[in-house]
């Protein structure tokens, strides 16, 4: 995918699936909505949520963006 494809991707209303880890080591993934703003993914999450939690313990996270509509074919 080439530059121009990846932001426009980033731009467009998805939703992101962040995986982190909890303090046993094992995996927490949920889904939550993005903003991409300036070439920086921005997420919001609750201090007092699992997700805030685990990223301040671990900060190594996965993203993937979660495309609802019809992948193929564009």
């Amino acid at each position: 995918m080439n530059e121009a494809k990846k932001e426009a991707l980033l731009q467009e209303p998805n939703i992101i699936v962040l995986a982190t880890a909890d303090a046993k080591g094992r995996p927490h993934a949920t889904p939550i909505w993005y903003l991409y703003d300036d070439g920086e993914v921005r997420i919001s999450i609750g201090k007092n949520g699992q997700k805030h939690k685990n990223v301040q313990r671990n900060p190594n996270v996965s993203v993937v963006i979660d495309r609802r509509g019809l992948p193929y074919g564009r």
